[in-house]
């Protein structure tokens, strides 16, 4: 999608330089080896991080069909659970459920770009676009641009990447972020910190992996050792 930015900024190209873009688009394209394999979620897992250097960016998008927007919710972690980055955006005139999420993709991939991820594991409740996105066949259905630019956007932009899917109870915190991001009339971003309303479901994800220990232990007795006792903190 940044590659349209020169048409948008009023950037005008001779006729040959259209030409060698559209020849180097192909060329890439024609590349493209992407695994047909994806990764389904399973209801009994929780959210946990990534193995250094990798990071983990969750994705969601919500749907109004009375008006025909769609917001996107998008939050980046590290290995630690930390917060890396989050956002939300507004879109408007998208015409169906199923377009919304794939253009939640090819945004969330852009955003990872901009923060300057290269080893990124991307999670996302549409295992119907998750899919198409890993799939070798030719796509033909109404979000085939969306796919075919998607696909390309992974191919130039990163070095080690996995798509996996999750299902909505283990995507909190960006269905959360979308959520709210229909309250706002302007796209919000956040640098290591989330929206008030979000910190506590970040808290608990981080619970569940990384559950905090009491820097006090309490000792007890025994006949000859002392017994050591670290209290967990709900």
């Amino acid at each position: 999608m940044r590659r349209n930015c020169g048409h948008h900024d009023g950037l005008h190209h001779t006729s040959l330089e259209v030409i060698s873009f559209i020849r180097s688009h192909l060329r890439d394209l024609s590349t493209l080896d992407m695994t047909a394999g994806v990764l389904v979620g399973s209801l009994a897992e929780q959210w946990h991080p990534t193995i250094e250097p990798l990071v983990k960016e969750n994705f969601n998008a919500m749907y109004k069909g009375c008006d025909c927007t769609s917001c996107f919710g998008v939050v980046v972690r590290d290995c630690h659970g930390q917060v890396l980055g989050a956002c939300t955006q507004l879109h408007r005139h998208v015409f169906s459920a199923f377009v919304a999420k794939a253009l939640t993709f090819v945004w969330f991939v852009d955003f990872a770009y901009d923060l300057g991820l290269q080893r990124v594991v991307f999670n996302g409740d549409s295992l119907h676009v998750i899919r198409k996105l890993c799939s070798n066949t030719k796509d033909r259905s109404e979000i085939s641009a969306i796919i075919r630019e998607g696909k390309h956007s992974l191919l130039i932009e990163f070095t080690d990447l996995t798509i996996t899917h999750y299902y909505g109870e283990q995507n909190t915190i960006a269905h959360l972020l979308a959520s709210l991001g229909f309250r706002w009339a302007h796209d919000q971003f956040w640098v290591e910190e989330v929206p008030l309303e979000v910190e506590s479901a970040v808290a608990a994800n981080r619970w569940w992996v990384d559950p905090p220990i009491s820097s006090l232990p309490f000792y007890g007795s025994s006949n000859q050792y002392p017994c050591i006792f670290y209290l967990l903190h709900p």
